[in-house]
């Protein structure tokens, strides 16, 4: 996320841009599958990464980075949380972590499946992350 964090304070305003888009990426994304298990998801969510990375300009490092964030974000709201979409948002975590997206994507999806405190709720993503990625 440094890179992120680095592309605001520099006051790039394509970055802003970039992810507005990439939520409109989700959003469509979603849109039918609020009820697939993480297996249903973890077949169809590798293909997205070279049209995620579209958004970015095919600046593949920053896209990888990115993706998890974006698409679990896409589900999350800072003033409800999860809401009805905490169940969706755990398949998506385990689809990320048995995808194949790219290792980069899988990595980066263990730091969002944290900052989102996503493997709190769900013994078995808790275990995959720890088994997985040591922590």
């Amino acid at each position: 996320m440094i890179a992120v964090i680095q592309r605001l304070l520099e006051g790039d305003r394509q970055i802003v841009s970039q992810f507005t888009s990439a939520r409109e990426f989700w959003t469509s994304f979603f849109a039918d599958k609020a009820n697939w298990s993480s297996q249903q998801l973890a077949e169809v969510l590798g293909g997205q990464q070279f049209s995620y990375e579209r958004i970015f300009d095919h600046d593949r490092p920053f896209a990888k980075e990115t993706m998890p964030f974006t698409c679990l974000g896409t589900l999350y709201d800072e003033v409800n949380g999860w809401e009805d979409n905490r169940d969706l948002a755990i398949n998506v975590a385990k689809a990320f972590l048995t995808s194949t997206v790219s290792i980069e994507v899988r990595a980066y999806a263990v730091e969002a499946i944290k900052l989102y405190d996503l493997d709190d709720y769900d013994d078995q993503l808790r275990e995959a992350v720890r088994r997985r990625y040591g922590r």
